[in-house]
């Protein structure tokens, strides 16, 4: 009987391991982790996907359980805080999206014209809230989500539970990983951003011109309903393009996030 209770709590103990990994990764993860999405139903995903995955990477869990409650803490907040720095990497890159559509709704006069996003159940301005939900559907269309739960699954080999040297040299470039990331992010979103910017700068470098031709009729006040008309025309045209840009340039990097920490 002894041995029986052993054998269960081992196993509880490494599917525990691979849970705590997991619910931090869900709980910072882009798509997962939004409002509008059930926390019990997280959950059971979260159980769901242990109860899968845990007998898979079992060749990378300890083979014992730790003699001191401490120890078992310690890495209990090392799966935790791996798990939610995965999913906060994914944040950043998704925040190119906000990015892309502030710079785009500021170029098409529409910088405050708030609606509440369908993507993450908050305002956002009009155009950020378009590409968001248009790029989340392209990112389920060709499967990236199953390649995000894929990279967890990956990090395995890399960051075992109980490795402390591992976890060391994790943390040791977490801060510069992160800064990477988030300047890769803002380049990410003028580059999403940049036909209809493009756009803008022409537009208003032609009215700064005829303004200094002609000050007396109002350029600008004319301009804008022009100004609106094109940058709508621009987007919905260039709209495939850019959002499939993101969406191939968001899975490139994010597939480098543990060359970047390892």
């Amino acid at each position: 009987m002894a041995g029986l209770h052993t054998f269960y709590l081992q196993d509880f103990y490494g599917y525990l391991l691979v849970f705590t990994r997991f619910a931090g990764f869900f709980a910072f993860a882009p798509i997962f982790s939004e409002q509008r999405i059930n926390i019990r139903l997280r959950l059971l995903l979260t159980m769901l996907l242990t109860f899968i995955i845990a007998p898979t990477v079992s060749i990378y869990l300890p083979k014992s359980l730790p003699d001191q409650g401490l120890v078992f803490d310690v890495m209990l907040m090392g799966e935790l805080l791996l798990g939610m720095f995965a999913g906060l990497i994914g944040r950043v890159l998704m925040a190119a999206l906000d990015v892309a559509g502030a710079l785009i709704g500021f170029q098409m006069s529409l910088a405050n014209a708030f609606t509440n996003s369908p993507a993450t159940a908050q305002q956002a301005g009009l155009p950020a809230a378009f590409i968001s939900v248009v790029a989340i559907l392209l990112i389920f269309v060709t499967g990236f989500h199953q390649v995000m739960i894929h990279m967890i699954i990956e990090s395995y080999a890399l960051f075992q539970p109980g490795n402390i040297e591992s976890l060391t040299t994790l943390s040791g470039d977490m801060a510069q990983t992160f800064t990477r990331f988030l300047s890769a992010s803002f380049l990410l979103g003028l580059q999403v951003s940049a036909p209809v910017t493009i756009l803008g700068l022409v537009m208003f470098s032609a009215a700064g011109i005829v303004n200094r031709l002609l000050p007396q009729i109002q350029v600008f006040f004319i301009l804008q309903p022009l100004q609106i008309l094109l940058g709508f025309i621009v987007l919905v045209l260039s709209l495939g393009i850019i959002v499939s840009f993101f969406v191939q340039d968001f899975a490139s990097k994010y597939q480098s996030l543990w060359n970047a920490g390892g």
